[in-house]
């Protein structure tokens, strides 16, 4: 759940590790014009681009064997399209944010945010 640098750098990281089946990115917003200076895999030619399909498709060659399935929408409107899931890796970086996305929450969550998590989420 989010596209933005922290997705980025998820997802740049992972890269490293050989991973297969489905990876769903989900994000309703643009790639800003402050994006691509933070955000590993955003050039300024993706600048007004939906984020979600913008880093599936600059990431996917670096994971050969899964698929990454972008969502240009929030992860609420997906569980209501999808239903619920078991795990969601949660890069949003508002604490604000985060804590909404608890309401439509699978089983587990991820926490991959940099924003002051002093509490179990």
């Amino acid at each position: 759940v989010g596209g933005g640098d922290v997705g980025n750098g998820f997802l740049r990281a992972l890269r490293h590790l050989r991973v297969r089946g489905t990876l769903p990115i989900v994000d309703p917003k643009v790639v800003g014009e402050g994006n691509p200076n933070r955000c590993l895999y955003f050039t300024s030619d993706h600048v007004g681009l939906p984020k979600a399909a913008t880093l599936a498709q600059a990431a996917q060659p670096d994971f050969p064997e899964l698929k990454l399935e972008p969502h240009a929408c929030t992860f609420g409107e997906l569980v209501a399209k999808t239903g619920p899931v078991d795990t969601a890796i949660v890069t949003v970086d508002s604490r604000r944010a985060r804590r909404s996305l608890q309401k439509e929450i699978p089983r587990r969550v991820i926490d991959a945010s940099t924003t002051d998590a002093r509490a179990v989420i």
